[in-house]
């Protein structure tokens, strides 16, 4: 049965090191490794459809986990592949540059190595939303 599920990215914070939040991201747990790895989609391979939102010049790789070529998100900021059964994704992971981008714009860039922490009120001005259809064996 094929499901929908979306992944939302705004960036995280740290306080010494350590995680201290995840802002408004969804899942709750997402984090930039995750979704540079790729191991956030992980569990949702094979995607038969794609959706991305996020800042003019976000890079991703599809079906490409170590090398290969980007797809750069344009000017819209708008990314959308319909597979139509014809092929699937199979890996999916974004630059961890873009996603530092991402997490630099709503963090108002305030992090300082004497702090080393980010401002703890976070804007959403920049976001990575990813839409994917995915088979799912649930019922």
């Amino acid at each position: 049965m094929r499901q929908i599920y979306q992944y939302r990215y705004y960036g995280e914070t740290y306080k010494n090191g350590t995680l201290t939040s995840h802002s408004q991201n969804m899942p709750a747990n997402l984090v930039m490794n995750d979704l540079a790895s790729g191991t956030a989609f992980a569990t949702r391979i094979p995607i038969y459809q794609l959706g991305i939102q996020a800042v003019p010049g976000t890079k991703v790789y599809i079906n490409s986990p170590n090398v290969g070529k980007p797809i750069i998100i344009g000017k819209t900021g708008i990314f959308e592949l319909d597979l139509n059964d014809q092929s699937v994704i199979t890996s999916l992971r974004i630059e961890k540059q873009s996603l530092q981008n991402i997490r630099d714009i709503n963090y108002d860039d305030t992090y300082s190595a004497s702090s080393t922490a980010y401002d703890e009120h976070p804007t959403t001005e920049a976001y990575l939303l990813v839409d994917i259809i995915y088979e799912s064996e649930e019922v």
